[in-house]
């Protein structure tokens, strides 16, 4: 494992010890959250070496970029958070044009020169979970040619829901998406930022993206989580099968 930064972001990079083959990447945003317990926001990472280590999944290089902490909320969001009096005196958002320029002129370019990859979009993947999960969503849409598969976990495409929708006037066909939300993504606290119930509105995005694939005839996979949670423990619940549903032609 190498853990570099590439202008001022951190980037762990896990890597088969063979590197006479080349292998297929998968990129991962948050990536404090995605090796280690210790280093993961909840205390629960996505538990991704134990996967690889365990089950029976293709060989892959797994990048993970670590978000910038409190700028988070601006690289991940493609458009400025709306809708509610909490999210409009926030005023956050916007960057995410300038985060996937960052990830394909900068990450994936040091990537392939220094790792052995297959850099076709065939074999290349993005994953991330709430606004990680919608800049995955919005960048598999903005780099059809450069993202065949997406994993897109607790999608919180709600907080700028009619820029989401009008965004998809086509989709590329070819590309294979998993999506994974739970019922219990909000929380007790939620009334206190007038944004309504938080479950069903992650539910409704994450069908309403379903819905947007299907009608492009996309291969997507949605699965939605009994007693699902919006943390770490639930995602890293399905990473292997997003793993699987991906790499199927790996």
């Amino acid at each position: 494992m190498d853990r570099f930064k590439l202008k001022d972001i951190t980037v762990t990079v896990l890597y088969p010890e063979d590197k006479t083959q080349r292998y297929p990447v998968v990129y991962f945003h948050d990536g404090q959250n995605v090796f280690y317990d210790k280093t993961s926001f909840s205390g629960h990472s996505w538990r991704v070496i134990e996967n690889l280590e365990t089950k029976d999944l293709p060989k892959m290089i797994v990048v993970a970029i670590d978000n910038e902490g409190d700028r988070r909320m601006d690289t991940y969001a493609p458009w400025k958070m709306k809708g509610s009096p909490f999210l409009d005196k926030m005023k956050r958002g916007g960057e995410g044009d300038a985060y996937g320029a960052f990830i394909f002129d900068t990450v994936k370019p040091h990537i392939d020169k220094h790792y052995p990859t297959k850099t076709d979009k065939k074999h290349t993947a993005m994953i991330g979970s709430s606004l990680g999960g919608v800049i995955t969503a919005y960048l598999g849409y903005q780099y059809p040619d450069r993202l065949g598969h997406l994993g897109v976990f607790s999608l919180a495409s709600w907080v700028f829901q009619k820029d989401f929708e009008a965004l998809f006037e086509n989709v590329d066909s070819s590309q294979r998406v998993y999506i994974q939300v739970g019922d219990s993504e909000g929380t007790p606290d939620d009334s206190r930022y007038q944004l309504g119930d938080l479950s069903k509105r992650y539910l409704e995005a994450s069908h309403f993206y379903k819905a947007v694939l299907d009608k492009f005839g996309v291969e997507n996979m949605l699965v939605i989580t009994k007693g699902g949670t919006h943390e770490e423990k639930t995602w890293a619940a399905h990473i292997y099968e997003c793993l699987k549903f991906i790499s199927k032609d790996w």
